[in-house]
């Protein structure tokens, strides 16, 4: 409902647009007075005043993404580990990633939340001065009302440029890695919940790929012993959304099946994404239900989570039985006879961290059986 409401105040404010734009043109001489109503005047406040918080909210993440880079810069690069020019250019690049981990960890939340909080206030003051019929106070003979009848203007004009600066994004989004992962981020949460929560939204994904994923691994639990495809326990492996998805997967398995799963959960975002947004489904009461439904007879959970200080999607997981932290990068100058900088991989790259191998040859013995191997090309 909201997102057509707002798709049909834009087609109003637009076509509004339209027609007093043409008649200006046919009104070079203002004969005839061309007054916009007051609800365009206050659109076009509301509009500017949006725009100086976003951007207000911008300047203030930049200043607190200085200081924590500055933070984690001066820890890195420490007097007495009396590093060369080049690994000190690597702790800025390492500090960089590591800024932004603690940034959307810390304060994104609670800078997202005011951001909307002030945006809703303006929407609901534009609102109710829209409906009331009165336009802007404008004190005769002083600058007060140049200075509105400016901001309504400028706030219009920007208004109108909202079409094409949607267009750019998407332009964007097929040409620029970071600028499709954030809106992948955006995308992967909006559609992951069923439509009755969002009805004008693009159908879940999730009600096709956790039921697939679901009859899969049941069906390898399920063979035979004298199968020679028959598994004596599986590893679940789930990387960012592909954890949530695992979790609502072993979450709906039967209790016999569920014993012979382990999960791996990396660049996971179970906790500061999905436990603040949806606190009744994956808050700190949720999780340690799946990590109990994890627990095998003998008290132990199998549920490992690995994590980077510089994946600014993934972070601990206090409800795993345990954490582990991959090294990122695994050197700030090349070894073992390599000519290029170890890569920093922040978000993507956990299979092949020495960490997750030595934990998935650690759980696979623990299962006494054959585990499935990743396939090839499969993140």
């Amino acid at each position: 409902m909201l997102i057509a409401g707002l798709g049909w105040l834009l087609a109003v404010a637009y076509c509004t647009g339209v027609v007093y734009w043409v008649g200006n043109r046919l009104n070079p001489d203002d004969r005839v007075g061309v007054v916009p109503p007051v609800p365009v005047t206050w659109a076009g406040l509301v509009f500017g005043g949006s725009l100086l918080v976003v951007l207000g909210s911008a300047v203030h993440a930049g200043m607190l993404f200085a200081r924590l880079r500055r933070q984690e810069y001066q820890h890195l690069s420490l007097p007495g580990r009396r590093l060369s020019a080049h690994d000190l250019r690597r702790c800025r690049d390492v500090s960089t990633f590591r800024a932004l981990h603690r940034l959307v960890g810390e304060h994104a939340i609670r800078l997202g939340g005011w951001c909307g909080a002030a945006l809703l206030a303006l929407a609901a003051l534009g609102c109710v001065a829209a409906l009331s019929g009165t336009g802007p106070h404008r004190a005769p003979g002083s600058g007060w009302a140049a200075l509105v009848d400016g901001a309504a203007n400028a706030g219009d004009r920007l208004l109108g440029w909202l079409p094409v600066v949607v267009a750019t994004l998407g332009l964007l989004v097929y040409r620029n890695d970071t600028v499709r992962r954030s809106v992948g981020v955006i995308w992967d949460v909006g559609t992951f919940w069923p439509r009755s929560a969002h009805p004008f939204a693009p159908p879940s994904y999730a009600e096709r790929a956790v039921p697939e994923l679901q009859t899969r691994t049941a069906g390898l639990l399920a063979l035979p012993d004298d199968d020679p495809r028959g598994v004596a326990g599986i590893i679940l492996s789930g990387h960012s959304q592909g954890a949530v998805i695992c979790a609502a997967v072993l979450l709906q398995l039967p209790a016999r099946w569920r014993r012979r799963v382990r999960f791996f959960s990396y660049g996971c975002q179970l906790t500061r994404l999905y436990g603040r947004v949806f606190p009744a489904y994956f808050g700190p009461h949720r999780l340690p239900v799946l990590a109990d439904a994890l627990t095998d007879r003998h008290g132990r959970t199998g549920w490992t989570n690995f994590w980077r200080e510089t994946d600014p999607l993934g972070w601990p997981v206090p409800a795993a039985h345990r954490q582990v932290s991959v090294r990122d990068p695994e050197g700030l100058h090349p070894t073992g006879g390599e000519v290029v900088d170890p890569p920093i991989r922040n978000h993507g790259g956990y299979p092949e961290s020495p960490e997750f191998l030595v934990e998935r040859e650690r759980v696979a013995g623990l299962m006494r059986g054959a585990v499935p191997s990743p396939r090839e090309g499969v993140g």
